[in-house]
């Protein structure tokens, strides 16, 4: 997975938590405000983004300058999706919201430990994970297991 896949899994991975929220919470009404340090204001947005942010107003607020850039940022390469790109990462996130809370905790710690490898070692485990798509199922999981091994030791 190149890294604006993982930035996309990663955004969706904080955005998929809150599109339930929005989801239950109450209209309020439109705040007047600042958004970001570029100085966008709630009423320059959009309806999509309008609708998308005014549930999570409050949490938005606290954001820091540096996280609200990178959520808009995130949000901006998500709209530059295709439908079928779209759909695939909404089942990612699905499937990422019904891992078990360990599981969940477990996945964001390897990947934290792989973002520490240095470039060439990353490369070459993405490279071993296209092999891995490559074979039949049984295998794949066999191998996988092996890599997860030497993945573990190298680090360890």
């Amino acid at each position: 997975m190149n890294g604006k896949w993982w930035s996309l899994l990663l955004a969706g991975l904080f955005l998929a938590p809150l599109s339930q929220a929005w989801a239950r919470q109450a209209p309020q009404r439109e705040p007047v405000c600042v958004l970001a340090d570029n100085g966008q204001r709630w009423q320059d947005l959009t309806p999509e983004q309008r609708k998308e942010l005014k549930g999570r107003y409050r949490q938005y607020k606290e954001l820091t300058p540096e996280q609200r850039q990178r959520l808009q940022q995130r949000y901006d390469k998500y709209r530059d999706l295709t439908p079928e790109q779209r759909k695939r990462l909404k089942q990612r996130m699905e499937r990422w919201q019904k891992l078990p809370e360990e599981k969940r905790q477990e996945l964001k710690q390897r990947y934290h430990r792989y973002r520490q490898l240095p470039p060439e070692k990353q490369q070459e485990l993405r490279n071993k994970w296209r092999e891995l798509k490559k074979l039949p199922p049984e295998e794949r999981h066999r191998r996988y297991k092996e890599l997860q091994r030497s993945y573990d030791n190298d680090r360890g």
